[in-house]
């Protein structure tokens, strides 16, 4: 393990040249950020870039414009808006959104966040979210050697590798900083994947070496206390999903260090003979629409997993056993949910169970509510029975007019996303396959569902 971890190692440092070439592109901004005229107060790199724990290729540039604590909220928002736009002479560059909006463009090849932030004392006197990244900085400044830094690289890219690196709302996974603590927690790469194979939901870690006590209750698979706020949980964007695949990750890897964990093989289209194969014994359906354009991903990604969750229910309402709901989607290409169902198609009518026929009372209730049905009422086993039509036997036709009544109560963008929506039977994938590589790319992930490290 040791020799294939080392070998990796350098495949995933950055080189020298790069390294320079990052360091100068960053004091550019920030001296001309500095030069500005404004009401900020100081100008600070934050991010792994700053604590060089950043992988080879990596080409994000995170810059901090602190404000003034008490500048009122709006015009703070309105200076770090302008001072970003400013920063790319209003070119190459577009608004974003985190807790609030904040400034993203390109530079010299990098893509480089202007994020406004107050500069408050103490983490505990936040005013935003953001306002960590700085306390974050100079905690990790402090702790971080060079043997850190590569155990870190090591955990970045294993995370990468197996899909899990990242917190924004689309990956739900394990943030930079998280990861930094990770090491620091354990030590090094090896011993958290130790540690991480015998993880289990509802663990709390903390860089204490005693026993703590959060200050507040966590509903979250994997709880790291923040050690510049104790009031946070580090992993809260962690899902038990992505939890348990660190964990299955790991074991793997620990029976059979591999590569394929930082490297994974690229994924590839199956062959259409195996597409048909796989699409013969499923019971699916697709829906397939426009990624929005110019939107902040962390609103979209919002929208399109509520959705998830609210199709599921409403198929789930109407008696279809759902197996799974999988969604797929890339800024610029397109969104796709692959639905599978036990059966699309359920029988003409359902049987309704009611009380014993001694209680009085609630027999009258559901005899009263089933005024007319196809048969019954009967009594069965001592309680009244009914067969009644059902409302919705095919599960293609109910999302269709889910589609319709969400078209009614969406916000915008996923409102406009819907209005081009198109509901796909599996007789229709190869032909959609044909026309659309990035669908024929996710059926091939839908149809295949395996991870990328097995």
């Amino acid at each position: 393990m040791e020799r294939l971890l080392k070998k990796i190692l350098t495949g995933i440092t950055p080189t020298k040249e790069e390294k320079i070439m990052e360091k100068k592109t960053a004091e550019k901004i920030i001296n001309k950020i500095r030069k500005m005229k404004g009401k900020h107060i100081e100008v600070q790199l934050c991010g792994s870039l700053a604590r060089d724990t950043h992988l080879r290729g990596y080409r994000d540039i995170d810059i901090f414009v602190l404000f003034p604590e008490k500048m009122p909220r709006a015009e703070f928002e309105k200076e770090g808006l302008r001072i970003g736009r400013q920063t790319f002479n209003g070119k190459n560059c577009w608004e974003e959104y985190s807790e609030h909006p904040y400034i993203k463009g390109i530079f010299n090849g990098f893509e480089i966040e202007i994020v406004p932030s107050y500069k408050v004392k103490k983490a505990s006197l936040l005013k935003s979210s953001v306002d960590r990244s700085p306390f974050h900085q100079k905690f990790l400044s402090k702790k971080l050697d060079n043997e850190k830094r590569k155990e870190i690289r090591l955990l970045k890219a294993f995370l990468k590798g197996i899909d899990c690196y990242g917190a924004k709302i689309e990956k739900e996974g394990i943030s930079g900083y998280l990861a930094e603590l990770l090491i620091l927690k354990y030590g090094s790469f090896k011993e958290f994947l130790k540690a991480a194979s015998n993880w289990k939901p509802g663990i709390t870690l903390s860089l204490s070496t005693k026993p703590i006590k959060p200050k507040k209750e966590f509903n979250a698979p994997l709880v790291f206390i923040d050690p510049t706020d104790n009031k946070r949980n580090v992993a809260a964007a962690l899902s038990e999903e992505q939890f348990a695949r660190v964990i299955a990750a790991s074991q793997a890897f620990l029976e059979k260090p591999s590569k394929k964990f930082f490297y994974p093989k690229r994924k590839t289209s199956i062959s259409k003979k195996r597409m048909k194969k796989l699409i013969a014994v499923d019971q699916v359906f697709a829906l397939r629409m426009p990624f929005p354009k110019k939107v902040p991903s962390d609103i979209i990604w919002g929208q399109m997993r509520k959705f998830n969750k609210l199709l599921r229910k409403r198929l789930e309402s109407e008696d279809f056993i759902v197996r799974r709901i999988s969604l797929y989607a890339e800024e610029g290409k397109e969104i796709n949910y692959f639905i599978e169902l036990e059966s699309i198609e359920l029988n003409d009518t359902i049987i309704f169970k009611g009380p014993p026929a001694w209680n009085t009372e609630h027999s009258m209730a559901f005899l009263k509510k089933h005024r007319s049905p196809l048969t019954g009422p009967r009594i069965e086993n001592a309680h009244w029975v009914v067969e009644e039509k059902r409302k919705h036997k095919n599960a293609v036709a109910l999302t269709k007019k889910f589609l319709k009544e969400r078209k009614k109560v969406e916000k915008k963008p996923f409102k406009n996303a819907l209005s081009k929506a198109e509901l796909l039977e599996k007789k229709e994938f190869l032909r959609k396959a044909r026309t659309s590589g990035f669908f024929k790319y996710n059926l091939s992930r839908f149809l295949e569902g395996k991870e990328s490290f097995l």
